[in-house]
């Protein structure tokens, strides 16, 4: 379904099934949804990050979906690697455990030549993943947030099936 609604530009399957997050800033962080923020102002939104990066952000649900937008179209299908296409396709289930249980992974991929989250275009395409994070309340699947690998060197963590930090369950979907 993920898939189908990135495919269809449908952001608002994502940005629905979203449980939002609020932190309260601390007034001293160089990075990440609260750098340069007054201490104790709240950022609540869908929490989205870089994977061996700092960077990170809480977005509202417009950027958010503005993010997946942007994510969807600058694909380019007509580019390949070693990982196939550069279309925006699924590539791997995964799972990891956690505190509160055991997060579900969707491994999306595409090449590309712009930052999802701003949009910026760069010189030469790269190989990158997205790393959508879901967990089962009982009731039915919630979206956790994101975290994208935005570099083809960091890309290939999530797309060998060998990163210990990444996942301790990974399985390729077929081609």
């Amino acid at each position: 379904m993920l898939m189908y609604a990135l495919a269809s530009g449908d952001t608002g399957f994502v940005v629905d099934r979203a449980d939002r997050v609020s932190v309260t800033c601390e007034g001293i962080e160089q990075a990440g949804p609260c750098s340069g923020v007054a201490a104790g102002e709240v950022r609540s939104g869908i929490p989205g990050s870089a994977w061996r990066s700092d960077a990170g952000g809480i977005f509202s649900d417009e950027d958010y979906a503005m993010n997946l937008s942007r994510y969807r179209e600058a694909s380019r299908p007509e580019l390949s690697d070693e990982y196939g296409t550069g279309a925006l396709r699924l590539f791997a289930l995964g799972s990891m455990a956690r505190q509160d249980g055991r997060a579900y992974e969707v491994i999306t991929t595409s090449i590309t030549n712009q930052y999802p989250s701003t949009g910026y275009s760069v010189s030469e395409p790269f190989r990158e993943a997205h790393v959508f994070y879901f967990h089962h309340n009982g009731a039915g699947w919630r979206f956790d947030g994101e975290k994208a690998a935005a570099a083809s060197i960091t890309a290939v963590d999530w797309l060998s099936g060998t990163c210990s930090q990444c996942y301790d369950y990974w399985e390729p979907w077929p081609s």
